[in-house]
């Protein structure tokens, strides 16, 4: 339930949002979670306001505030149907072979190594192990390789 201007009335005079609205004055930036814990602090201090303590009513007294708040869940990334495609065991090698040649790296794998991969994967699935020997400094641009042709980037969570 979102908050009224009365509810937050209550709490608008609590030091820690006098704090938050202080280093908003003065672009003094404040960590996501810091910011989270000192309005659940202020909105825990007024009793009626214990049950209201969810991330749409701090993001609004943030925004009273003169700051920012967003909720630090990861967003839900909806990926492309094609990276739920099966590959069998005989596909795999010429489909990591493509994959690599976007990636721009040489695939090592050979059926030695198949233990692992010994029934179907998925495109991502193939993507995802191709892509973890990636070196951390290639990642990004490899991943915008990726994005472009098959609409995603591992690097991204």
């Amino acid at each position: 339930m979102s908050l009224t201007p009365g509810q937050y009335n209550k709490i608008k005079d609590h030091p820690k949002l006098d704090s938050i609205r202080r280093k908003a004055l003065l672009n003094q930036g404040i960590a996501t979670w810091t910011l989270k814990t000192m309005i659940e602090e202020a909105m825990k201090s007024e009793a009626s306001l214990k049950g209201r303590i969810t991330e749409e009513n701090i993001s609004w007294i943030a925004r009273q505030c003169g700051t920012y708040y967003e909720s630090p869940r990861k967003a839900v990334r909806r990926l492309p149907p094609e990276l739920s495609v099966s590959y069998t065991i005989k596909e795999q090698p010429a489909k990591r072979t493509e994959i690599a040649g976007v990636m721009g790296i040489v695939d090592k794998g050979h059926k030695q190594h198949g233990s692992n991969f010994s029934s179907s994967q998925t495109l991502k699935n193939i993507i995802d192990n191709l892509f973890a020997m990636v070196s951390e400094n290639q990642r990004k641009v490899i991943g915008g390789k990726l994005k472009r042709k098959y609409g995603y980037d591992p690097s991204v969570d």
